[in-house]
C-alpha cells in the first residue's frame, strides 16, 4: 500500500454536499459567492486517487490544530471565485458566515460528480471537520489489491471487532459503472452503423452492376472503335461514384447539422471533431468506392467484336 486516506464520497457517485461558497470582501452582487459540491478528505487523498496538487499543497495532519480550516479548491473554483487573482492563501466562508476557510492548494478539475456534467466547483476539507456518519477509505496499492484489502479487514476488526465493512471495489469497477449506460448506447448506435454501412456498400454494388448491364454493348462499341479497356472502366468507375459523392456530402452537412442534438451521447469527443469526420468520410467513401470498383470489374465484359456483330 503506497497510500490511503479516508473520503465522504468516491469520484462518480454524485453530488454529496452542496454548499455555498462565499468570499468575505466581495458581496454576492459582484460575483463574491457560488455553489461547490463540498468533499470531506483525508492527508493522503490526492495521493490516493492520483490527482496532482497544481498550487500550494495537500490537506497535512497538522491541519487539526489550525484556527482557520484548511481548504483545497479546482482550478476552476480559483477561476470563478478568485479571476486572475492567486487564489491559495484566500479565504472564504460556507452557509455559516463564522466558519472561515483558507485555500491551501489548487488540484485540476475533473469530472468528480459524473462524466456526462461538465466539472463543477470543488472544495476539499479535512474529514475531522464533518462528521456525516459515513466514510470512505481509498487506497494506493502496488502489488495485488485483493491481498491489501484482507490486510485491511484483519486491522480493522483487531481494532474493533464491530466496525463492519459493507464492501470493497476497485476504481476501475466503479468508472465502469459510471459508462455503463453510455457503453450499451453506444454498441447499439455501432451496430446500427455498420448495418446501414452494409446495406449502402450493398446498394452501390447492385445500382453500379445493373447500370453496367444496361451498358456493357456501349462499352463494347466504344472498345471497338479504339478506347482503351481501362479508360472505359475509368469512366464507368467516376460516373458510379459522383451519386456516392453526392450522398457523402449531404451526409456530412446532416451531422454538421445535429452535431448539437448528439453532444450529449459524447465524451471528451466533440460532435464536430474534425478527425472525427474525416475518418466517417474516409470509411464512407473507401467502402463505396471498393463496391463500385468489384462491380464495375466483374459486370464490364469487353467483347468489341460480338458488339460489332450485333450492330
Amino acid at each position: 500500500m503506497t497510500a490511503a486516506a479516508w473520503t465522504s464520497a468516491l469520484p462518480l457517485t454524485g453530488e454529496t454536499w452542496v454548499d455555498a461558497i462565499l468570499r468575505p470582501d466581495r458581496r454576492a452582487a459582484e460575483g463574491g459567492k457560488a455553489s461547490a459540491n463540498y468533499r470531506f478528505v483525508g492527508p493522503e487523498y490526492f495521493r490516493a486517487i492520483g490527482t496532482p496538487i497544481l498550487q500550494g499543497r495537500s490537506i497535512e495532519p497538522q491541519d487539526r490544530t489550525r484556527t482557520l480550516i484548511p481548504a483545497v479548491i479546482s482550478a476552476r473554483t480559483a477561476k470563478t471565485m478568485w479571476p486572475g487573482e492567486d487564489a491559495v492563501g484566500r479565504e472564504f466562508t460556507r452557509a455559516n458566515p463564522d466558519e472561515h476557510l483558507q485555500v491551501v492548494g489548487i488540484v485540476p478539475d475533473g469530472h468528480v460528480t459524473a462524466l456526462e456534467s461538465e466539472p463543477p466547483l470543488m472544495v476539499y476539507v479535512p474529514y475531522w471537520y464533518n462528521n456525516e456518519g459515513k466514510s470512505v477509505l481509498v487506497m494506493r496499492t502496488r502489488g495485488d489489491a485483493a491481498s491489501a484489502v484482507a490486510a485491511v479487514r484483519a486491522a480493522v476488526h483487531d481494532v474493533d471487532p464491530d466496525v463492519a465493512i459493507a464492501s470493497t471495489a476497485p476504481l476501475q469497477r466503479i468508472v465502469d459503472a459510471a459508462v455503463e449506460g453510455r457503453r450499451y448506447q453506444a454498441s447499439l448506435f455501432t451496430a446500427f452503423g455498420g448495418v446501414a454501412l452494409l446495406i449502402a456498400i450493398l446498394g452501390v454494388y447492385a445500382t453500379t452492376a445493373y447500370g453496367i448491364s444496361r451498358r456493357r454493348r456501349e462499352m463494347n462499341i466504344r472498345v471497338a472503335l479504339g478506347a482503351r479497356v481501362s479508360q472505359v472502366s475509368a469512366l464507368v468507375l467516376r460516373q458510379s461514384l459522383a451519386p456516392l459523392a453526392i450522398g457523402l456530402a449531404g451526409g456530412v452537412l446532416g451531422a454538421l447539422a445535429v452535431g448539437g442534438a448528439i453532444a450529449s451521447l459524447l465524451f471528451e469527443i466533440q460532435p464536430r471533431d474534425p478527425l472525427v469526420l474525416m475518418m466517417v468520410i474516409a470509411i464512407v467513401s473507401g467502402t463505396g468506392a471498393a463496391a463500385a470498383g468489384i462491380a464495375t470489374r466483374t459486370g464490364l465484359r469487353i467483347e468489341p467484336a460480338s458488339a460489332l456483330r450485333d450492330e
